[in-house]
């Protein structure tokens, strides 16, 4: 090997080790106001990992079965040898990056060893080339996922099946490695069906197939694939059940039917209407790698596919399986194409190398259009590690220009602000929008838009990563019209929030900059996502600017809400023939909208046809098999109840009671606390005593002391004083130290004529806390009692405490003046604190 290919190759090597090294340990350094410098990972994927291996104990019992569990071992023996403090965060995540690189390092090397193997000099330092500066795999070396695991696995299982070792040695340790393989990721195991392949493409005539099947050194290798996976994996031996566990993202179950589309989640919205296959060559392989790179690497596969097949059955065997089985899926991520990065690399340079021993300069021109791109965008691209990440920007700068105790509006999901925004120094409310993707089938775009002015209202900013949610609901207008306009409708300045600054780093180098806002949301979010923080606007532009939104949105025909509220005007009329006929126009309009077919059960009802309500209510029940079936009720009766159809929506909420008997515990609780707020919405628009009715619902299925204490305060305000204090002895029961229960029910005690318990109920709070309700009324208690000295020492302290100003405005003066007039006593307290009053 000449000394100047000698150096050319280090060189690409460095260049490789270099794009992979600058900001390797990236995430630290967002400074709190106390001083305390925080790390954050920023890709969910590498905190699983190491989270599983921190709490892998026994490979019988994994904590993690999405992925094998060889990732986890690696990390585990990494941590140990390193004698990394599981509370030092930036030391684990140092460590677990420095094996990343080690197997990013490795990767290079064996991509050039193979390259060499089939190409000329040049060429194989052309595919490594491609490889060092594809933005993909710099990356994914960045992070510690199984991705770089997995193709570090693949390399060597193609270095030990075109090594020069004797056959059968060969044929086994390739085995070996398939199993290793399949405990990376699953889909590993395909290479055993691309070690088939190249095992057969080797005979002359098919007639020679039934022979070389039965060959042992190929049976022998199945079994080291079996055994290597069984040894690294027990537990699909010994308790193989734990792959049909379904429950989180960390199951294998959940993660294939998440893939395939069974399960739709928030962050798999963007891709709901991606063709399959296609779209990665159209959108995720130009942002891996450039399109020169792209166009490169078809021509390569097809021309090794059309001229080498013999010779490279493996390798093409092993890109069209792994291709067919990320191709269909309904998640496309960018990082699913890694597996395929070197050998499609070698493929490129193969075809390049042909081109130029026909025509060199043509050669030059086909190698350099591809070479200067992906050089520039490889390093651009590497200048996102020398920047700081754009979330803890934007935490800086919140901390800097935000005035403290300010109320800001984050998210939830993977790529979120929630854990950047100081607490106590900010108040964070969440969007929720969760709760809208999880109704989508039974919320009409009102409800959807008033459960969102219900949170946005009381927010002064919203802080938003526009990879985490905003992407995904504006890809699917047709799904989400409210939530995908609401997004369109915050970006575009028109729900009375200004962009107070927007933080974003591009991939640049030196004067150019690759703009790619439109990149698959995932590859932005891990390490370059546009951070976006709105401020509020004069209270009167906000009103204006949602009152426009909604009229909008009623008249919008992706809408289902005026279509509802035409046959619900049709129903509170009685008119239920042309009710029915309405309903029936509505679900072809909208068929997905199963809240008409409660609408339509109810029809039928009224019209006594039995057989067909049972039908429509089985129709209106499917969204109960779903993850998020606990919202069905809500969502529902939202719709009707916004529609004017409040009977119908308490109808809705009693039938929902029935989930309460199979849904888990924290599924109860957002249950309850749904009907709490639909609660608080019937209390606005149908008065107390139908929300009081929603609210007992709501204690029906998951009691809280939130609702008894409302039930309380509407059944005082509506006169019915034992209704009301049995209300809060509830609520006192399930939490003794509520203050506000305690007060409320002493005030009632007082009320009904328990005294010494009303007093005891004020004495109990203020010996917990201060409470000028509890000290004002404890002076009125005692005047009761007869205790006149108490009182009026009573009401000096709370005076003293609280200020005379404060009595008059809870209105304690009044109750004061009448119980003077009432008792003939305690004018001497009055004539003291409040001689105005007389």
């Amino acid at each position: 090997m000449p000394i100047s290919y000698r150096a050319a190759l280090v060189l690409v090597l460095l260049l490789g080790l270099g794009l992979r090294f600058v900001g390797w340990d990236r995430g630290e350094g967002a400074m709190r106001s106390e001083g305390e410098t925080i790390f954050y990972s920023f890709h969910p994927d590498e905190e699983t990992l190491l989270r599983a291996s921190l709490e892998l104990q026994s490979p019988l019992e994994p904590p993690l079965t999405a992925y094998g569990l060889v990732p986890l071992y690696l990390a585990k023996g990494a941590l140990a040898l390193a004698g990394a403090d599981v509370s030092d965060m930036a030391r684990l995540y140092r460590v677990a990056r420095a094996l990343a690189l080690v197997c990013a390092a490795l990767s290079l090397w064996l991509t050039w060893s193979l390259a060499q193997r089939r190409l000329g000099r040049g060429a194989a330092l052309l595919a490594l080339f491609f490889v060092a500066c594809a933005p993909l795999a710099i990356q994914q070396a960045h992070f510690y996922t199984v991705d770089g695991i997995f193709v570090l696995v693949l390399l060597l299982f193609f270095a030990v099946w075109e090594s020069g070792i004797e056959a059968n040695k060969r044929y086994l340790l390739a085995g070996v490695l398939v199993g290793v393989a399949g405990a990376v990721r699953f889909n590993g195991l395909a290479l055993g069906l691309a070690l088939l392949v190249g095992h057969c493409a080797q005979v002359e005539s098919w007639r020679q197939l039934p022979s070389r099947l039965k060959e042992g050194k190929l049976w022998w290798a199945a079994l080291a694939a079996l055994t290597a996976l069984i040894v690294l994996q027990p537990y699909l031996l010994t308790n193989p059940t734990l792959l049909l566990q379904g429950e989180t993202t960390d199951d294998f179950l959940y993660s294939l039917r998440l893939a395939q589309g069974d399960i739709v989640r928030p962050w798999s919205l963007v891709d709901m209407h991606t063709l399959p296959y296609v779209h990665y060559w159209t959108n995720l392989w130009p942002t891996a790698a450039g399109w020169p790179l792209t166009l490169l690497m078809v021509a390569g596969f097809i021309c090794t596919a059309w001229y080498r097949f013999r010779a490279e059955a493996v390798a093409l065997s092993w890109c069209v399986l792994c291709f067919l089985s990320i191709g269909a899926l309904h998640t496309k991520h960018v990082r699913y194409l890694l597996p395929l990065l070197p050998f499609l690399a070698i493929f490129s340079a193969q075809f390049v190398e042909w081109i130029w021993q026909r025509n060199r300069r043509l050669g030059a021109v086909v190698a350099s259009v591809p070479v200067l791109h992906v050089v520039v965008y490889g390093m651009a691209f590497t200048g996102i590690y020398a920047a700081e990440d754009s979330r803890i920007e934007a935490a800086r700068w919140i901390e800097a220009n935000v005035e403290q105790g300010a109320r800001i509006g984050v998210e939830s999901g993977a790529f979120t602000l929630q854990r950047l925004i100081l607490q106590p120094s900010y108040q964070q409310r969440t969007l929720s929008v969760n709760a809208l993707f999880g109704a989508r089938g039974y919320l009409g775009c009102g409800a959807a838009a008033e459960f969102l002015w219900d949170r946005v209202r009381p927010m002064d900013y919203i802080a938003v990563v526009d990879v985490n949610r905003q992407r995904q609901f504006r890809a699917v207008p047709d799904l989400y019209p409210a939530v995908a306009s609401f997004y369109e409708k915050l970006w575009a300045g028109e729900l009375g929030f200004k962009t107070a600054q927007r933080f974003k780093v591009y991939p640049h180098l030196a004067a150019i900059s690759f703009v790619d806002d439109d990149a698959e949301p995932s590859f932005l979010a891990y390490d370059h996502p546009a951070v976006w923080v709105f401020a509020r606007e004069d209270e009167e532009k906000v009103l204006a600017d949602w009152a426009a939104w909604r009229s909008a949105l009623a008249a919008s025909p992706t809408c289902v809400d005026e279509a509802l509220r035409s046959v619900l005007d049709l129903y509170a009329l009685g008119d239920f023939s042309q009710a029915l006929g309405a309903v029936e126009g509505l679900l072809n309009q909208y068929p997905d909208f199963f809240t008409g077919h409660f609408v339509a059960a109810s029809i039928h009802h009224r019209l006594g046809d039995t057989e067909r309500e049972k039908e429509q209510v089985r129709r209106y029940v499917r969204g109960y098999r779903e993850e998020n079936a606990y919202l069905v009720p809500w969502a529902a009766a939202a719709s009707l109840l916004l529609a004017g159809a409040g009977d119908m929506a308490y109808a809705v909420l009693q039938h929902g009671q029935q989930l309460t008997g199979w849904i888990g515990e924290g599924d109860r609780l957002r249950m309850g606390a749904s009907y709490e707020l639909l609660g608080s919405w019937s209390e606005k628009l149908e008065g107390p005593e139908k929300a009081a009715a929603i609210y007992a619902l709501a204690a029906g299925v998951e009691p809280s002391v939130a609702v008894y204490v409302r039930l309380g305060m509407l059944f005082y305000a509506a006169g019915q004083l034992e209704k009301s204090t049995s209300a809060y002895e509830s609520a006192l029961a399930l939490d003794v130290n509520d203050d506000t229960a305690r007060v409320n029910y002493g005030w009632n005690l007082y009320r009904l004529g328990h005294l010494d318990e009303a007093a005891a109920q004020f004495e109990h709070v203020l010996t917990t806390r201060e409470s000028s309700v509890a000290a004002f009324n404890l002076g009125l208690v005692y005047l009761a009692l007869g205790r006149d000295e108490q009182a009026e020492e009573a009401y000096a302290l709370a005076v003293e405490v609280y200020g005379a100003e404060v009595a008059r405005s809870l209105g304690a003066v009044d109750e004061l003046r009448e119980s003077v007039r009432r008792l003939g006593r305690g004018q001497q307290v009055l004539e003291r604190h409040w001689p105005q009053d007389l």
